[in-house]
């Protein structure tokens, strides 16, 4: 059974405006209008669906034909289903989520003063925590996932009018290009076939004069990574009950190995610490990288300016106004 819910959630009534106009056809990118309350269709006539307020956006046809990612959108599909009524979600309550986004983690230009009036995506939002704090610091959000447990998630009331959840792929974000003040991408590039391929699609979404937040896994020591290799080699192998299982077995290792999010016993209940551990021992895709290896992505995508973050592999990147 699920851990209680704080808020109480509502559905939109229907697609905000400003969230309309950001939308794009995943196979041409071309602007999409609202068809119905049901439906968007494309500038060719192609028509999308929308589920419970959440347009699917998703056109698995134009993207690679990869098992692994078919997996990991499963894996994550499970863990929300299971595990995203938490109180806390990778260590940090609502409240400590939304310090996250206004403190020295987004670098030293982004306070709650960034935020009203700003367009932002959250590129694999998965619990959709980071929308609504988002929403609430003023912002216009987009939340992107490619899991289908956005079908039935909720926002609350209080941000219905500004933010907006869309099913659609990373890889090939149905947005429209070089509209958003800010593209916040944390933990998520790192379970994608190709990291490098998938931060450039998103890069294409900065608005000039705007800002890309990235965390990805950092690389560690030849023990480390030749020990995560081993166990993962096994659990992601697993069905996802067997998952579950194991990630329950294993919490109490949190005792002695430190998680990048902090989670540990007694900071965080048995059930929080073993979402955390899930999250790491299933998805089949997970590649570990360097900060250096990162700032050479934000290179190669035009954005000069720069700033290493307080947190390993943490960068955000700013795009030159004109």
């Amino acid at each position: 059974m699920n851990g209680p819910t704080t808020e109480r959630p509502s559905r939109s009534p229907g697609i905000p405006p400003e969230c309309l106009e950001l939308l794009a056809c995943p196979l041409d990118g071309g602007r999409l209008r609202l068809a119905s309350e049901d439906a968007l269709v494309s500038e060719g006539g192609r028509i999308y669906p929308i589920v419970n307020g959440v347009p699917l956006l998703l056109e698995e046809s134009v993207l690679p034909g990869d098992v692994r990612a078919r997996e990991v959108r499963a894996s994550f599909e499970s863990q929300w289903r299971i595990f995203g009524d938490e109180t806390r979600i990778f260590g940090k309550t609502r409240e400590e989520m939304r310090e996250l986004l206004t403190g020295p983690r987004m670098g030293s230009a982004i306070g709650a003063g960034f935020y009203p009036g700003r367009r932002v995506l959250d590129a694999g939002c998965g619990h959709a925590r980071y929308v609504t704090e988002l929403a609430r610091l003023g912002s216009v959000v987009v939340g992107l996932d490619v899991g289908s447990q956005l079908h039935h998630a909720l926002l609350p009331a209080d941000v219905r009018d500004q933010a907006l959840l869309v099913q659609g792929d990373v890889r090939r974000p149905p947005l429209r290009e070089g509209m958003f003040d800010l593209v916040f991408c944390d933990g998520v590039l790192h379970h994608t076939p190709d990291p490098r391929d998938s931060f450039l699609a998103l890069a294409r979404l900065v608005a000039p004069g705007g800002a890309f937040y990235v965390w990805v896994y950092p690389r560690g020591g030849k023990l480390w990574e030749g020990a995560n290799r081993a166990l993962r080699a096994l659990t992601t192998r697993l069905p996802h009950g067997l998952q579950v299982l194991a990630a329950n077995l294993l919490v109490p290792l949190l005792l002695l190995v430190p998680t990048y999010s902090g989670t540990r016993p007694g900071k965080a209940s048995y059930r929080q610490c073993a979402q955390v551990i899930f999250d790491w021992i299933s998805p089949r895709l997970q590649s570990h990288h360097s900060t250096e290896e990162v700032v050479g992505w934000f290179l190669e995508a035009g954005f000069e300016r720069h700033e290493i973050l307080p947190v390993p592999t943490g960068v955000i990147g700013w795009r030159d106004a004109p």
